[in-house]
């Protein structure tokens, strides 16, 4: 498992939490070589541990014996469960991110208010874990979308607290469905389209100037178009251009803040050709022109909710 390489790891900067008994959070950074492949170092007790990843920054490829790997990206979360011997991970530059590790064992034996309140049964999903795929599951859509979004603006110490947290809400939200044979066939005829669906986005934040249409990022990804628009707007929520919407108005207000680039300039940064066009579409996001929106931000400090 993660913990037990990190433990063992000198070309990591670290900081571990054990306020709560089985319960280990780790804040850390990658400073070691790029794609360095690595091996946990397993423990009688890693078998008793479910992990949550949450990835702040670059990347890691996370592979279980044959099983298909998986690349855990800026802005996604990575669960864990299983033995740690099967698992190997390729670190990317620049990875940084919180792993909250929980030991059901322990927690067993001192009940965490938290798993009292909510029904929570560590044991019960630890072997539910075990029937998924390579024992691993990638986490991206909306709700990660708006947990890191909140991550960014807390301080080290509340973002440790925030992710425990939400490392509870999803094993409570993952721990009421039914994880069946049905479930499983669909994780792993989806894995390869999960991350299709993640290039996607990362393909469109990195061409919002340019023109970008569904069957443009099909042929460029390989997959269907119909596929893609079910599976995209399944992870995320919404449609692939009411995505590609906010995406360019969100760059277009850190522009309009953060520049002096005038109006007609920054519609073309976002992909927009006419002035008019992009002033209508801002002013329905946003209620206010471009133009006001700029008048306004000089004196109005940023809220950090969207």
């Amino acid at each position: 498992m993660l913990i037990e390489w990190l433990k063992n790891e000198i070309l990591t900067k670290a900081t571990w939490h054990n306020d709560i008994p089985g319960i280990c959070i780790c804040q850390f950074e990658w400073i070691g070589p790029v794609n360095e492949a690595v091996n946990p170092f397993p423990t009688e007790q890693t078998s008793q541990l479910i992990e949550m990843f949450f990835c702040v920054e670059g990347e890691i490829i996370a592979q279980r014996g044959d099983t298909d790997q998986c690349r855990v990206t800026k802005g996604s979360v990575l669960i864990l469960g299983g033995t740690a011997e099967q698992t190997s991970f390729s670190i990317g530059e620049n990875m940084r991110g919180v792993l909250v590790s929980i030991d059901t064992h322990q927690i067993e034996d001192n009940p965490f208010l938290f798993c009292d309140i909510l029904g929570l049964d560590l044991k019960l999903f630890k072997s539910k874990m075990d029937e998924w795929p390579g024992g691993m599951v990638l986490v991206s859509n909306g709700w990660t979308q708006s947990l890191f979004e909140q991550l960014a603006f807390l301080p080290a110490d509340e973002g440790r607290k925030y992710c425990l947290l939400k490392s509870l809400e999803l094993l409570y939200v993952l721990n009421t469905r039914d994880y069946g044979v049905e479930y499983n066939s669909l994780i792993k005829e989806g894995g390869r389209m999960c991350q299709s669906v993640l290039d996607a986005q990362k393909y469109m934040e990195e061409h919002l100037s340019e023109k970008i249409t569904i069957t443009q990022l099909s042929r460029t990804l390989s997959v269907s178009p119909t596929y893609l628009k079910a599976e995209f707007r399944r992870m995320y929520g919404t449609s692939i251009h009411r995505r590609l919407i906010e995406l360019r108005m969100r760059r277009a207000e850190d522009l309009i803040r953060s520049t002096d680039y005038p109006i007609y300039q920054i519609a073309q940064e976002v992909g927009y050709e006419g002035v008019s066009q992009f002033s209508a579409v801002f002013k329905r996001q946003y209620g206010v022109t471009p133009g006001r929106f700029k008048k306004m931000s000089k004196t109005i400090m940023r809220c950090p909710f969207r």
